[in-house]
């Protein structure tokens, strides 16, 4: 006998043997896998051990709840008690030289762009041009 046939022979030996083995378990896996069903499918109960727990868990969680739910909506704003008087409008009075360019560009904020703060102190004097003279009296809108 060559070690060839000898492989063979031990070979389907083997797959003989796996062949019965796995057909006598399988009848065990399908028990065990009803079994393992039948726990899924069984409804767990739970008990209340401590009610302080449960209490205090409850109201974390409401409260968490709550604040997440104001968190989304914005309701969270926080709106002023007081109302506060509107300040007095600024007026200035033109002098010799000044522009309206110079005037929007010393009283308007950082972030506001020079054009829209002078149209803004045109449209508020009525200066359709943007001509000024001196000794005219000129209102600075507020947010400028």
């Amino acid at each position: 006998m060559t070690a060839l046939e000898t492989m063979d022979m031990m070979t389907a030996a083997s797959r003989s043997t796996h062949r019965r083995s796995h057909g006598r378990s399988h009848g065990r896996l399908n028990k065990a896998s009803q079994n393992n069903e039948h726990n899924r499918n069984a409804r767990k109960r739970y008990r209340i051990k401590s009610n302080f727990r449960f209490v205090t868990f409850l109201v974390v969680v409401l409260g968490l709840a709550i604040g997440a739910f104001g968190f989304i909506t914005g309701s969270n704003q926080v709106i002023a008690l007081e109302t506060s008087q509107a300040p007095e409008p600024i007026t200035i009075e033109v002098t010799d030289g000044d522009t309206v360019w110079d005037i929007a560009n010393h009283f308007k904020s950082d972030d506001k762009e020079i054009r829209k703060a002078v149209y803004e102190i045109c449209q508020a004097n009525n200066i359709p041009d943007g001509s000024i003279q001196s000794g005219m009296i000129l209102t600075i809108p507020e947010n400028l």
